[in-house]
Order: structure tokens, then sequence, then C-alpha cells
């Protein structure tokens, strides 16, 4: 049985997000099949575990990450794009690479210098807690955070084209914004009341200013039979899936594969150092 330190600056359930939850999702899973995994936020004594996962560290400076993997085997799991000065000594020093999305993948290619130890994971579920609505309401809803990376200003400019249309937007709020009055700003929401927002609208609307890897809501979204608005920035449908087409269980099926396989690819790059 492996002893692994899961490394990340958040954790859920005391921080919400999609990477806190995917994280929390592919720990619980590694627990099922039997590796021992805690959480951590500091540098472990020598010898403490067999590897190190670093996951997001949004609170932390490159620096801080790098010390605590010091002298360490590790594998880094990015949910997000970072600057590309702090990702290189983290690429490059660790025994696997793993990425969310092959939008996310290319990125990295195609402007860092990587080597070959790397898999690419989607987000992952514990559950699948969405439902349909027999009577969907005729508007567009975002959740997530409201900031011009996340893609506030997108939403905006579409929200203005389509002046007959109700926006609301979910999430914590970055900034301040002018916004036309038929875009909504709703603030923070829990996780719980996610599923009844998405199961009664009609679209899902996504528009990053930058590339999301594989953003866990989005899926949810599509479970819950929203029609989806997306960019090229969205990594999840860089996937080879047909999402748009998909069978809702083939989708499950699909995404709980890819979560139970996780460990046991980690695995086989870690064996190999």
């Amino acid at each position: 049985m492996r002893k692994v330190g899961w490394i990340a600056s958040r954790f859920f359930p005391e921080s919400i997000g999609g990477a806190e939850e995917t994280d929390y999702a592919l720990m619980e899973q590694g627990r099922k099949q039997g590796y021992l995994i805690e959480q951590v936020q500091n540098k472990p004594k020598p010898g403490t575990y067999d590897y190190l996962i670093l996951s997001n560290f949004h609170d932390w400076s490159p620096e801080k990450a790098l010390r605590i993997v010091e002298n360490e085997k590790y594998a880094v799991f990015r949910h997000d794009v970072f600057k590309l000065g702090d990702a290189l000594d983290l690429l490059k020093n660790s025994f696997c690479n793993v990425f969310m999305s092959p939008l996310q993948y290319e990125f990295y290619k195609s402007k860092l210098y990587m080597h070959n130890n790397t898999f690419m994971t989607p987000c992952a579920f514990n559950t699948f807690d969405s439902y349909h609505s027999s009577e969907k309401k005729d508007h567009f809803v975002y959740v997530g955070d409201v900031a011009i990376h996340k893609g506030i200003l997108n939403i905006a400019q579409y929200a203005v084209e389509h002046p007959d249309k109700t926006f609301y937007a979910y999430g914590n709020i970055y900034g301040d914004f002018n916004l036309p009055s038929n875009l909504k700003l709703m603030g923070f929401v829990r996780p719980e009341r996610i599923p009844k927002i998405l199961a009664e609208s009609k679209f899902f609307i996504h528009l990053p200013e930058i590339i999301d890897t594989c953003p866990r809501v989005d899926v949810a979204a599509y479970l819950s039979g929203c029609e989806l608005i997306y960019n090229s920035n969205v990594g999840l449908f860089s996937w080879p899936w047909k999402w748009t087409e998909m069978d809702f269980k083939k989708l499950k099926e699909i995404l709980t594969e890819h979560k139970e396989k996780f460990w046991e690819t980690l695995d086989s790059f870690f064996v190999k150092t």
C-alpha cells in the first residue's frame, strides 16, 4: 500500500470550487483502491510519503510549491494554465505530469520542453447530482468565478447581442463591471443549489478569456439537459467525445473509467523512477 501526500493550498469541503471537488473525488477513489492519502500543505519530513502529488496552489507562490517538493518524488496535476516561467521547473523535475484536457496539454507542449511521462484525465465526480426539469426556463445561466479571465465580459457582449434574453451569473465576484441590464449577478451559490439552478435553465453559457482546462460545471450543465454555449477556450470540448450527441449514461461511464484508472496510470510512471 503506497502512502501519498496530496499537496494543495485549498481542500474541499472547506473551500468550494471545481478543482477542489475534483481533487476530493480522486483522493476518495484512491482510498477505495487501497492508497493511504493525506492532505499536505507544508514540507513533509523526508521519507514520509512514497510520492507527492502537487495539485492546485492558488494561494502560494511557485517558490513555495518548489520548496515543498524539493528532494521528493512528485507528480504535477495541473487544473489551470499558469505562467510558463513558473511551470518550467515544476514540470521538468516531476516523475509525471497530469493534464485535464488535450487543449491544456497542447498549450504546454507547444511552449515548454516536457518529458514524456504525461497523461490526461478529465474532471472527476463522486456522484452525478444532475436532474432534469420538464419546465426549463428560457434563460441563460453561468456558474463560476465572475471575473474577466473567466469570461464575464464575453458573456456581457453576448447578452448585448441578445437583448430579449435574461442571463444569470452565479459565483464570487472579482471586480466591478459595466454590464447590460439583462445580465444579473447573483453572487456565490452553495454547491447543493447548483443542480436545481441548472435543471431549471435552458442554456448554460461559458466564454472564458483564457483556457479553462476541464470545467466540472459544464459537464453538470450538459447532464442537466442544458444547451451549451461555449468557445474554443473550454478544454472540455477538446476531448474526442461528441458531447452534444453523447448519451448521458455513456458520458458518466467515460468519466468514471478515467477516475478509476487515474491511480493505476500514475503508479505505472512512479515505478519507473
